[in-house]
C-alpha cells in the first residue's frame, strides 16, 4: 500500500522538479514492485521450510537492492532518466541474481523418524 502511494508522488515532484514528466517509465516501477514482492515472499517461504539458503548472499542482494531502490526513486523524483533506467537495470540484475540463488535452494530432508 506504501508503494502505491509513493508512485503517484513520484510522478508529482517529478514532474515539477525538471518538467520532464516520466508517466511512460510507470509501468517499469510496478513491474519492479511487483518482483521485489514475489521474491521476498519466496525469501519468506524457503525460510519457513527451512531450506539450504545461503544467507548471507541474499541478505547481500537484498541490501542492494534496497539502496538502487532508493537511488532509482531519487532519479525519478528529479526527472533523471537517463539514472532512473541505470538504476531500474541494476535492481532487476539483483533481482535476477536472487532468483537464481533461490532456484538452487534445496529443502533440507527431514529426518526419517519424522517421516
Amino acid at each position: 500500500m506504501k508503494t502505491l502511494l509513493l508512485i503517484p508522488i513520484l510522478l508529482l515532484t517529478g514532474c515539477m522538479a525538471l518538467n520532464k514528466p516520466l508517466y511512460d517509465r510507470q509501468p517499469e516501477i510496478v513491474k519492479v514492485d511487483a518482483r521485489m514482492k514475489t521474491v521476498n515472499k519466496q525469501l519468506g517461504f524457503l525460510d519457513m521450510i527451512g531450506a539450504d539458503l545461503d544467507l548471507v548472499a541474499a541478505r547481500r542482494h537484498i541490501d542492494l537492492i534496497g539502496v538502487f531502490y532508493s537511488a532509482f526513486e531519487v532519479a525519478f523524483a528529479d526527472g533523471d532518466a537517463e539514472k532512473f533506467q541505470s538504476m531500474i537495470n541494476r535492481i532487476n540484475t539483483q533481482v535476477d541474481a536472487l532468483e537464481d540463488l533461490i532456484a538452487e535452494a534445496k529443502p533440507i530432508p527431514l529426518p526419517k523418524e519424522i517421516l
